[in-house]
């Protein structure tokens, strides 16, 4: 059910009314009980939305189009421009600094890393309190799938109330 109201054109355009012609940013994830643990865990769903965020500056905004280099057909996609780019790099600059820097500092290989949950947490909202002029719609389903104990069901609920409060920020 949660797929098909994300995939609606209706959604679309209620977001589109919302964000007044300002950037729009949507990031879903979908926990799943029988899945791998990113499927069915906090780590995944953090790691899953800033990933789709990061993203997002790779793709056309929502509702607008670019001429993609596919038959020459105007639709959605394309390839990425430089402002797509660096909207990608703000997003990880904001989410990630410190790495952010050392990588760019960094005159080797870069280093692959495993942010932990307090990172991924403070990334999520360094981007979304760093991006006052885009909007964010997160939607989260399969709760009830969600590989988690009470307490720890309590802070996810407790830490999405705290990120929806962002004028910037609506879910589902």
């Amino acid at each position: 059910l949660m797929k098909f109201a994300n995939l609606n054109p209706s959604l679309d355009a209620a977001l589109q009314t919302w964000a007044a012609g300002r950037p729009l940013v949507k990031a879903s994830f979908y926990f799943y009980y029988l899945g791998t643990t990113m499927q069915k865990s906090l780590l995944g769903l953090f790691r899953s939305i800033i990933l789709a965020l990061i993203k997002s500056g790779q793709d056309t905004a929502i509702g607008q189009s670019r001429p993609s280099k596919k038959d020459g057909v105007v639709g959605r996609g394309g390839d990425p421009t430089l402002q797509d780019l660096e909207r990608s790099m703000e997003f990880i600059k904001l989410g990630f600094p410190e790495r952010y820097e050392f990588l760019m500092s960094s005159t080797g290989t870069p280093e692959l890393f495993e942010p932990s949950r307090p990172e991924l947490e403070a990334a999520l909202e360094n981007i979304i309190k760093g991006s006052p002029d885009t909007c964010f719609f997160l939607s989260i389903d399969g709760l009830d799938e969600y590989d988690a104990g009470t307490v720890d069901m309590g802070q996810l609920v407790e830490w999405f109330k705290t990120i929806c409060k962002s004028r910037n920020v609506k879910s589902m």
